[in-house]
This record gives structure tokens, sequence and C-alpha cells, in this order.
């Protein structure tokens, strides 16, 4: 519910506007991508996920946030 939450309020804070529903090429992509058909509207509830399959969710996304402070701390010495 997050992520769909903060696209709703960055959509807000920008003039922008999203539609109703889902677009259908990113609901096939994320639906093969983690195996589960994703909500098609911002409306829907969300999704359940099994506990084994939100630790590794969890993982990856810590992991991507620490390659994302790693390639930005580095560019920021760069620039000092």
């Amino acid at each position: 519910m997050v992520p769909r939450a903060w696209t709703v309020y960055f959509a807000e804070l920008t003039g922008g506007e999203l539609p109703h529903e889902m677009p259908w090429a990113w609901l096939h992509e994320a639906e093969n991508a983690v195996g589960i058909r994703p909500p098609e509207t911002f409306n829907d509830r969300p999704i359940q996920v099994r506990p084994e399959r939100r630790s590794m969710i969890e993982r990856a996304a810590q992991q991507s946030v620490e390659a994302l402070k790693r390639t930005a701390f580095d560019h920021l010495a760069r620039l000092t």
C-alpha cells in the first residue's frame, strides 16, 4: 500500500493525474517478475505476501538502498 500512497502523493504534488486502472503492460510485467497478480487499480486492497517472499523482497530492497548510497556518496565525494 505504501508505494501506491507515495505515487498518489507525488502525482498530487506535481499536478499529475493518475489513471484509475494500472497499465496492462505493467501488470503483466509485475506478475511475471513476482508471480503474484498485483492490484489492478489504485483502490484495490494490498496483496498478501508469504513471509519468506516478504523477507526476500526486504533483502533486495535493502541491497538496492545500499547500492544507491554507495553510488551517491562516491559521486558526492568526487564533487568536493
